[in-house]
């Protein structure tokens, strides 16, 4: 097969993948509220945290703690796993927060899979990305997703695909949460 013909095979995989991806998103129920997404996903959790609520607070504490925007730092959740602490990445990455096993360690977590500590470690990360950057929350996105080298490497945001959605989609989630009363945005 010519290049040309792999070259249009590859394109038409990716439209069937888009179609694909179109049609699950129209399928799947999407919840009106950040709670009633968190309250679905927390099934997962352990029942002393399991409720979308207890889920909610632990994110605005570890927020809080670590001097971060609680929407963001639950649209990374939301975006990395879903809200689900026994997520396992094809890469590797894990829990809550997906860390890769040396990142987590590096970061002090013995247990990845604990939704805490999963908060508390990515929290960690993202901070420490925010600051490298100067508070540029793309960038601090895309070194999240893609690493800090590519972000380097590019002066920015990488030009891969995977990178430029999930920044997009992290952003949209943490507007979306905004909007509807998510983390860190009730009165105490």
């Amino acid at each position: 097969m010519s290049a040309t013909g792999i070259s249009r095979v590859v394109r038409r995989i990716d439209e069937i993948r888009a179609r694909i991806k179109t049609i699950v998103r129209a399928a799947t129920p999407r919840p009106d509220t950040f709670a009633a997404e968190l309250e679905r996903a927390a099934g997962g959790v352990r029942r002393s945290e399991g409720s979308a609520e207890a889920m909610e607070d632990m994110i605005k504490g570890v927020a809080d703690k670590h001097e971060l925007n609680a929407a963001l730092l639950a649209a990374v959740a939301g975006k990395e796993s879903n809200f689900d602490p026994t997520a396992v990445s094809s890469k590797g990455a894990q829990g809550l927060m997906q860390l890769m096993p040396e990142t987590a360690k590096m970061l002090g977590v013995k247990n990845p899979f604990d939704p805490r500590e999963s908060l508390e470690g990515g929290a960690k990360y993202l901070k420490t990305l925010l600051e490298r950057y100067g508070g540029d929350i793309k960038k601090a996105l895309a070194a999240y997703n893609a690493g800090p080298g590519a972000v380097e490497k590019y002066g920015g945001v990488p030009p891969y695909r995977e990178t430029r959605e999930y920044v997009d989609d992290v952003l949209k989630r943490m507007h979306q949460s905004l909007v509807e009363g998510g983390p860190g945005t009730k009165e105490r």
